[in-house]
């Protein structure tokens, strides 16, 4: 199965967010794995026809060895994690004593196996954080903050630009899933005009020459009054105030989170018209 990173909707992406989502595609973690899923790896015991006999070593199963362990599985009991250490000794017995079961043992996941799985997810973070870092360096990304103003270093703060962030999997190989791609398709379809932009994709960023994909979908115009819709609701105790103004401008609740963000961090850095008045004053 070919890995597949998701990207987030939105023209920038948290570098940080963008590392995880790569971890979280080359390492998934099931936290409650059923049936075959349970079963990580295999070992071979003393006794058997094999170079890893008695050596304890897991090894990962092949297609083979899930389709002979899929045959046995519905003979024994059934499996899901956690499980007590009296289900696993009951499991393993009863499997021991299948005729026709293949030679060698089954590694069930454990807690230990789930924390090995985060540790390795963490570091595949942190590996893609260097990479990322050594591609700013070396030109071929450019790191900017929320305002896509660009930025010396990936540092705290630092966004990729979905341009960017594309390239990046590419180069290494990795496939995406892009929302962005995703609903503009979703919309195309629904609308019956197959080659036409999505419904809600602004028209006015589309007769600036401004493609669908990685592009601002909506205007200034409506984005704000989102944002002021969604600060509304907040304020008046909604309980799903996001999703609620997701669904009344057709787009999804990241959407509306990083909007707000967005308009939170400019109102940070934009200077009012008060301070300006009042160093002119001064003068």
């Amino acid at each position: 199965m070919q890995v597949r990173v998701k990207l987030s909707s939105g023209p920038l992406i948290g570098y940080w967010q963008f590392c995880q989502e790569i971890a979280r595609a080359v390492c998934p973690i099931d936290r409650n794995p059923k049936g075959i899923d349970c079963v990580w790896a295999k070992r071979y015991p003393s006794g058997v026809s094999s170079p890893y006999a008695g050596t304890d070593v897991p090894l990962p199963l092949d297609v083979a060895d899930r389709e002979a362990l899929a045959k046995v599985l519905q003979k024994l009991p059934p499996l899901k994690y956690p499980m007590s250490e009296k289900d696993i000794a009951s499991f393993i017995e009863a499997y021991v004593k299948l005729p026709s079961r293949p030679m060698w043992m089954p590694v069930l996941v454990t807690e230990e196996t789930v924390l090995g799985a985060k540790i390795k997810r963490n570091q595949i973070v942190d590996r893609h954080l260097a990479a990322i870092r050594e591609e700013r360096k070396a030109g071929r990304l450019v790191p900017v903050d929320i305002n896509h103003v660009p930025l010396e270093a990936v540092q705290i703060g630092a966004h990729l630009s979905r341009k960017d962030a594309i390239a990046y999997l590419e180069r290494h190989g990795l496939a995406y899933d892009d929302e962005e791609t995703a609903k503009s398709l979703e919309q195309g379809s629904l609308s019956g005009e197959a080659g036409h932009p999505a419904l809600d994709v602004d028209p006015l960023a589309l007769s600036e020459g401004a493609s669908v994909v990685g592009r601002q979908r909506f205007s200034a115009a409506k984005k704000a009054e989102a944002v002021k819709r969604s600060n509304e609701l907040q304020a008046a105790g909604e309980k799903n105030f996001r999703k609620r103004v997701a669904e009344e401008y057709g787009t999804t609740e990241r959407s509306i989170y990083d909007w707000v963000r967005e308009d939170e961090a400019m109102k940070e850095t934009k200077p009012t018209l008060a301070i300006f008045l009042h160093g002119r004053k001064k003068k």
